[in-house]
């Protein structure tokens, strides 16, 4: 049976996370998983919920809040992380004889390079995954940091071709997309009906709809143009965008505003739930 460790970032769990959690606890008769992930909410539920497999929480996981931090500390902080973090795994992958490791998104997945140049040198066979949700990154570091990974580890999994793009025609890229459980997302037309109430959509309205952050990273600004050529052809579309307001750009909040209350191409109407 193969050993997995997964390494999660942040605090808080996205849908990322969540989908991946899920792979953990179904994959469980097939691979034998340990978690490594920053302390916080996300762990605490995980630990309160008896998971059937090892958590580890570490400090240095935590996300950086760049906006909240001038760019010398937040760089000796993240150089820090680079190295503690890998440490660890390293530690951790040796005495627990880890086959493969799969890190979520991009910051993650960078804290983990030293420890890929090491086990590269010193512990082979060693298979080094990451998952990479986003379109854009928020700073050109991160689109750096990305390549690097993609040139580093054995196999970067996209959500989508669309985030798959970004890598040209990298062979070491492949494309999973996120699934939903059948089992649990049942087509429920009460349930469908009350969300519409709620919200007055009428009953034969057509919603495009995203959950996430508003960032550049999740696409808000493209998937409103999108749905401004659609609802050319479609005159029944509606445009629904759940989600806070990211801390990291706030020129992009303002863009995604201007788009929302700027334009006269919205058919019908527009409905924004911000956290």
């Amino acid at each position: 049976m193969k050993k997995v460790l997964y390494v999660f970032g942040g605090e808080k769990a996205s849908g990322a996370e969540i989908v991946i959690e899920r792979l953990i606890s179904y994959n469980i008769k097939h691979v034998e998983p340990h978690l490594a992930l920053s302390p916080g909410k996300f762990a605490d539920n995980l630990i309160a919920a008896n998971k059937p497999y090892s958590i580890i929480q570490l400090e240095d996981l935590r996300k950086l809040n760049r906006s909240s931090t001038g760019t010398i500390g937040f760089l000796i902080k993240a150089i820090k992380n680079y190295f503690s973090v890998s440490a660890f795994v390293v530690s951790y992958i040796k005495k627990n004889r880890i086959d493969i490791i799969h890190a979520n998104t991009v910051v993650p997945a960078s804290y983990l390079v030293p420890a890929i140049i090491y086990s590269k040198l010193f512990i082979k066979n060693k298979q080094w995954v990451w998952s990479d949700h986003d379109l854009k990154y928020f700073s050109k570091l991160d689109t750096l940091l990305s390549n690097l990974c993609v040139s580093l580890y054995n196999k970067t999994l996209a959500v989508s071709y669309a985030v798959k793009a970004k890598y040209s025609e990298n062979s070491s890229v492949g494309v999973l997309y996120n699934g939903l459980d059948t089992e649990i997302f049942k087509n429920n037309p009460k349930a469908r009906s009350l969300f519409r109430a709620g919200l007055g959509l009428e009953d034969q309205a057509i919603v495009m709809g995203i959950a996430a952050t508003i960032s550049p990273r999740k696409g808000q600004l493209e998937f409103i143009n999108v749905f401004k050529e659609l609802s050319k052809i479609h005159l029944n579309l509606v445009l629904l965008l759940a989600g806070g307001l990211g801390e990291d750009d706030h020129a992009y909040n303002l863009k995604v505003n201007d788009a929302i209350n700027g334009n006269k191409w919205f058919k019908m109407f527009f409905k924004c739930l911000f956290n």
